[in-house]
């Protein structure tokens, strides 16, 4: 009978142990791409891809970020144990599918992590890691898998104090102000990418920051968008070689306007493959330099 108990024992911390490592894993990767989406905005802007190589569009990369992190406190919490073993193992094998997509294709790096470089070959043995840790082990019952609500097996798996759910409530209202703060910079500046934009500074945003030309040669336009009540003009531009400013400058941008920068991408005759040329605009206002990109062949 004692032998029985060890290793019932022995069999729940090991679950508890596997539980727990990959419910962390989970929420480390989440914070990764949130702050990923975060920091690099143009993400969001029409036209662009979180991930790699077009894989994820940003709405479905959100969304990702906000099952890994459902699944992470979940696992955590030990809520509806059995059910949510068979989800995560799932989610998992999928992960590993898209891992191995991109290490056939021969990508360099996947998305799993956001902004962290990892090779798709390495995610796709920490993903089978996974799912053998989850197949071999067992949940354990709990008394917080009898709670109704996920906060309820939160704090009866962790057995959180008092502070301890004051600090998740001030958690949950920080959290809700974040919302709040990027609704309201969506309804003001049309989109997320414009609002994190104005945030870090910049006064005038272009509706796109990357244009792809595949005849290789040809004229792209820019639209630069003012947000404030003043009038900003743009000063000057700098180009990479082979580019050809057609729009004359200083232009000026009426307060709440727009106005449109065009170059002309001339393509050298042995030129093959793509290329990249990059522009920097300048502004009358204090903003930091808007970088423009124009990727031109196929």
């Amino acid at each position: 009978m004692h032998v029985t108990e060890q290793s019932g024992q022995l069999k729940g911390t090991t679950s508890s142990i596997a539980r727990v490592t990959i419910g962390l894993l989970l929420l480390v990767a989440s914070s990764l791409k949130g702050y990923h989406l975060v920091t690099d905005a143009s993400q969001w802007l029409p036209g662009s891809t979180a991930g790699v190589g077009g894989w994820l569009f940003p709405w479905p990369y959100l969304a990702l970020v906000v099952l890994e992190t459902s699944l992470g406190v979940a696992l955590l919490a030990n809520w509806r144990p059995h059910p949510l073993r068979v989800i995560t193992i799932g989610l998992f094998l999928a992960f590993a599918v898209v891992s191995f997509a991109l290490g056939i294709t021969g990508r360099s790096r996947c998305a799993c992590f956001g902004p962290v470089s990892v090779s798709p070959w390495w995610t796709l043995t920490l993903d089978m890691a996974c799912v053998l840790a989850l197949l071999l082990t067992r949940p354990v019952a709990s008394r917080a898998r009898q709670q109704t609500s996920l906060f309820a097996a939160c704090t009866a798996s962790v057995r959180i104090n008092r502070p301890g759910r004051r600090a998740l409530r001030l958690a949950g209202l920080v959290l809700g102000v974040c919302v709040l703060l990027i609704t309201a910079g969506t309804l003001r500046f049309g989109s997320v990418a414009h609002a994190v934009y104005a945030f870090q500074g910049y006064r005038v945003i272009p509706d796109a920051w990357r244009v792809r030309l595949d005849a290789g040669s040809g004229v792209v336009t820019f639209t630069l968008r003012n947000y404030t009540p003043t009038p900003v003009t743009v000063t000057g531009v700098q180009t990479s070689c082979g580019l050809q400013k057609l729009t004359r400058l200083p232009q000026r941008i009426p307060p709440h306007g727009a106005c449109r920068l065009q170059f002309n991408v001339a393509a050298s005759a042995n030129q093959s493959g793509r290329k990249a040329y990059a522009v920097r605009v300048f502004v009358d206002v204090p903003s930091p330099p808007i970088v423009l990109a124009i990727h031109a062949g196929t």
